[in-house]
């Protein structure tokens, strides 16, 4: 659990630096708001993990899109651990309910900043997808990367 969030946390540093993103000042934060704020976060993320809109999560969902956003979940095994954390009512799917107190309970350590940094990155990759880019191969996607991953992901399954 430690290392999804040290990996999660690195790439935010990541964003943070390759967008060299002043934040507001703390005072200007009402913390309800940053609550209902990081809420609503998750709540997109879920919808992007959910690749067929079905309203809940599949372990072929979370091995998919999962590893885009924590390299850490390309292991079968740390997936599976997580997934099986997620699914509290063990059904084999995670809902919107069980989804998001395990995504506020691994990003409330990030600073108010740290979290900004991801959701602006996140509204790029909901928003109009850019131009497909080559992507690196640094084990990380950024959100510019994310449509081509996922398009050739998908093209490489039909084949």
């Amino acid at each position: 659990s430690d290392d999804q969030f040290n990996t999660f946390a690195l790439t935010t540093q990541r964003m943070v630096k390759a967008m060299q993103y002043t934040p507001p000042p703390a005072s200007a934060v009402n913390p309800m708001e940053q609550a209902v704020k990081r809420k609503e976060v998750a709540l997109r993320i879920f919808s992007l993990f959910d690749l067929d809109h079905n309203g809940s999560l599949s372990p072929e969902e979370l091995k998919e899109v999962g590893p885009l956003f924590v390299p850490a979940w390309k292991d079968d095994a740390i997936r599976d651990q997580v997934f099986a954390e997620m699914d509290t009512d063990h059904n084999g799917n995670i809902s919107d309910d069980e989804f998001v107190p395990f995504f506020l309970g691994h990003t409330y350590e990030m600073s108010d900043a740290q979290f900004e940094v991801f959701t602006l990155s996140l509204e790029r990759v909901l928003s109009a997808p850019p131009e497909p880019q080559k992507e690196e191969d640094d084990g990380l996607v950024f959100d510019s990367e994310l449509p081509a991953v996922v398009v050739s992901r998908r093209k490489s399954e039909v084949r």
